[in-house]
């Protein structure tokens, strides 16, 4: 009997060591998951609040962005003037100078809005900063062998906020800015957003019939 036993209770240790071995596998496939679920949260969440120069050069960026006369950069016709969602530096301000002869700013007027691009841009280092350092907490969190769920999700939410935070800012920063403009100089930008309206829809519709 005592060699039946011996037999019986290895083999039982044997299928214990698997079922821990299947155990260990799932969990780290779940961290695995889980990791990259994380990263491509950061990574879209981040895009959506990139700014219009931070994809200069890339794929279609022209058709996301104009130059205007000086060489700035500003939100083109494809997102429209009055919602300019940029983020990783806020040229809200910025983007009226590049359109200093289509408007008729005066020096004064190019000279106020360079100070609040400026004061802008300055913030928006920090709120990035700020971004990628909560960016660094929760991949650490996120390395832990007992992940804190919670944790994760305050992080997440922070995150979440701070971007938020970018996107209201410029916002802002756009209203701000069309104060410094007259009242004709906004009919003017007005005029110009509803051309580049018409244009967009013309194009789709050239694209479409071929």
């Amino acid at each position: 009997m005592q060699p039946v036993r011996c037999a019986i209770s290895a083999l039982s240790i044997r299928t214990s060591q698997r079922r821990l071995a299947m155990m260990r596998r799932k969990v780290l496939m779940v961290r695995t998951f889980a990791v990259v679920l994380i990263v491509l949260f950061c990574s879209v969440g981040y895009a959506s609040t990139q700014s219009c120069e931070g994809m200069k050069g890339g794929p279609g960026a022209s058709k996301m962005m104009m130059m205007g006369k000086g060489g700035d950069m500003m939100c083109g016709p494809g997102m429209g003037f009055g919602m300019m969602m940029c983020g990783g530096r806020h040229k809200c301000a910025g983007g009226f100078i590049g359109m200093k002869d289509e408007l008729g700013l005066t020096d004064a007027q190019v000279k106020k809005l360079k100070s609040m691009k400026m004061n802008q841009e300055k913030k928006a280092i920090d709120d990035r900063a700020e971004i990628q350092k909560m960016e660094l907490e929760l991949h650490g969190l996120m390395g832990e062998d007992e992940i804190d769920i919670k944790a994760v999700d305050r992080m997440i939410d922070k995150i979440a906020a701070q971007k938020a935070k970018i996107q209201k800012a410029c916002i802002r920063g756009m209203v701000d800015a069309k104060k410094v403009l007259t009242s004709e100089q906004r009919k003017k930008l007005k005029g110009m957003k509803g051309a580049g309206m018409k244009k967009r829809i013309e194009h789709k519709v050239i694209i479409k019939d071929e």
